[in-house]
């Protein structure tokens, strides 16, 4: 799969990027593990720039970890879903897996990260 489309950008402020050595700018990681830590951000914002709408970047937020930890709790890899711990569905079908199949897919907002 494209590892620019498979992660999630987590934004944070800048002091907590700087305090973790930008290991948020996670899908620039996946795309080239070399990169070292001090080039996420700027090698992040390349990435951002070349692949455009389909970036999938989230500002944390307490609120927003809260909703993830209550949606996802078992993946389904047949159905490409998160499920909750009876097997109902809890999302909609992943964007890898309707990238593939060209379906309709939930998408999360993409925020600037300037």
């Amino acid at each position: 799969g494209r590892q620019d489309l498979l992660a999630i950008q987590l934004v944070f402020p800048k002091w907590f990027t700087l305090l973790t050595h930008s290991i948020f700018d996670h899908p620039a990681h996946h795309v080239h593990p070399a990169i070292p830590s001090y080039r996420l951000s700027e090698a992040q914002a390349k990435l951002n720039a070349m692949v455009g709408p389909a970036v999938i970047s989230e500002r944390f937020s307490l609120a927003w970890f809260a909703q993830v930890r209550q949606r996802c709790k078992l993946y389904d890899y047949e159905q490409h879903r998160w499920l909750d711990f009876d097997g109902k569905p809890s999302s909609r079908v992943t964007l890898a897996t309707a990238a593939e199949a060209d379906r309709q897919v939930w998408r999360t907002r993409t925020v600037s990260t300037n």
